[in-house]
């Protein structure tokens, strides 16, 4: 198993031969991608365009976005650059609106082995929308309520077990080093960990650490510190299920810094954006927001009639190359079906798939240089 250690503070080398897009998932908004935005432009510099959910304040107020990331990718293979698409859960959809742009404008391009589709890697993190038929949809949906319960707090419905991982991705936990924690986390939740069974791996050593821009309060900071230590205490005696309730707990804690996160409270240039109140503004953001729901409803109705699926592997079989990166604990898409689609048979390693170890659906949202050190790992 190759296993590579993703840096903090190091970004990789940066090839100027590549362009790079990133799509975000659903809670993706212009402010919180800033930390993806942030690793990307490390790695590609210029070449590097980071956009934010279909569904998100800002995304919703760009009915042209499908046209602005088609040229974009036109340009940048113009410009002789192989290019990178990374679509995270509700992105990956949207390659299929994207893809569709070009086929209006430059259908010569998607010709079969053609030099635009050999220049093309895709690669899907947790794709929304990846199902061949009803039953595996509604298994999908089943999923995908998973996914809601960890990073939302909903009424009456008890949150995942997995919001404790996530919580680790923003406040390490005290006392144990993330080489430990990172174990016992996979031996607690062996049940849903997919560590072991892809040969190539990555793994932050020293994950970025947001409990000062927290400002956690000090009757929280007596809790958690309490939680770590009874944490640190069930890991050394191996008392899992004693490890998964306190870690659950520990998700419970930080649940309010955690949406914080989501909402990009705790990186540079954060504001609050007061609403506008007159009657102008409020028909106008009635407007956007309809706007922006009729496109959701379309991708997610594509979504459930496997779309994303077809269209790429359509693509995959013209030339494009597809890879995926798979969180360890994702809910939406496992390793296995990942290994279906690339025709790997159980046991045999591939270059194209590489699980990025200690995540979540979505918590290397916060922590971007895993997912740089993943797409180094792919070649790309």
């Amino acid at each position: 198993m190759v296993e590579q250690q993703a840096p903090i503070s190091e970004t990789a080398s940066q090839p100027r031969d590549r362009f790079c897009l990133y799509i975000a998932g659903a809670l993706g908004t212009n402010q919180n991608i800033q930390e993806i935005r942030r690793s990307l432009t490390g790695k590609y510099g210029d070449h590097a365009l980071v956009v934010d959910s279909v569904i998100s304040r800002d995304g919703m107020r760009r009915p042209d976005r499908f046209k602005i990331m088609a040229q974009r990718l036109v340009d940048e293979f113009t410009s002789g650059r192989d290019l990178v698409v990374v679509a995270h859960s509700f992105g990956a959809p949207e390659i299929n609106a994207v893809i569709s742009q070009i086929e209006k404008t430059r259908p010569e391009l998607l010709e079969p082995n053609s030099e635009f589709l050999q220049k093309l890697n895709l690669v899907l993190v947790a794709p929304f929308g990846f199902v061949e038929n009803a039953r595996q949809a509604a298994g999908m949906m089943k999923r995908f309520t998973e996914v809601a319960r960890t990073q939302l707090i909903l009424p009456l419905i008890p949150p995942s077990q997995l919001m404790g991982i996530e919580s680790t991705m923003l406040v390490p936990v005290a006392g144990l080093d993330q080489t430990s924690l990172t174990e016992a986390i996979t031996c607690a939740y062996s049940a849903k960990s997919q560590y072991g069974q892809v040969d190539r791996v990555v793994v932050l050593k020293n994950p970025k650490d947001y409990s000062e821009l927290a400002q956690l309060p000090s009757e929280r900071k007596n809790e958690l510190g309490q939680l770590d230590a009874e944490l640190g205490q069930a890991a050394k005696e191996k008392n899992w299920p004693l490890f998964r309730t306190k870690l659950v707990e520990r998700g419970l804690c930080l649940r309010r810094q955690m949406a914080e996160a989501y909402q990009g409270k705790y990186f540079p240039g954060y504001e609050a954006k007061p609403e506008e109140r007159s009657i102008d503004a409020v028909g106008k953001g009635i407007g956007v927001a309809l706007l922006g729901l009729e496109r959701w409803l379309s991708l997610f109705g594509q979504s459930l009639a496997g779309k994303p699926y077809q269209r790429v592997m359509e693509l995959r079989k013209r030339g494009a190359a597809v890879k995926f990166l798979v969180p360890e604990y994702d809910a939406i898409l496992k390793s296995a079906e990942a290994k279906r689609f690339l025709g790997i048979e159980s046991g045999q390693p591939s270059a194209d798939l590489v699980i990025m170890r200690g995540q979540t659906h979505a918590s290397f949202a916060n922590q971007g240089d895993v997912l740089v050190q993943g797409l180094e790992v792919l070649g790309l």
